[in-house]
């Protein structure tokens, strides 16, 4: 990438955005195909409407509010 940039610092950007989109979009395809990986919470249902309630995001927000304020 630096090759064809005038400045490293430019293919350092594009590096970082780039990662960041792939970070927050893997993790939104992981969490909805959670049940065909793995799920602690019991036997595995591929089709089960537990599943869809709620996105990665939805998750992790309400997990870190509990955390702060109960």
């Amino acid at each position: 990438m630096s090759q064809w940039t005038k400045r490293a610092a430019d293919a350092r950007k594009v590096l970082v955005a780039w990662l960041a989109g792939n970070l927050f979009l893997g993790s939104q395809i992981c969490w909805v195909l959670r049940p065909f990986i793995w799920d602690p919470a019991g036997p595995t249902r591929f089709i089960g409407h537990e599943y869809f309630r709620a996105s990665f995001y939805e998750t992790v927000f309400e997990a870190v509010r509990r955390l702060m304020f109960s």
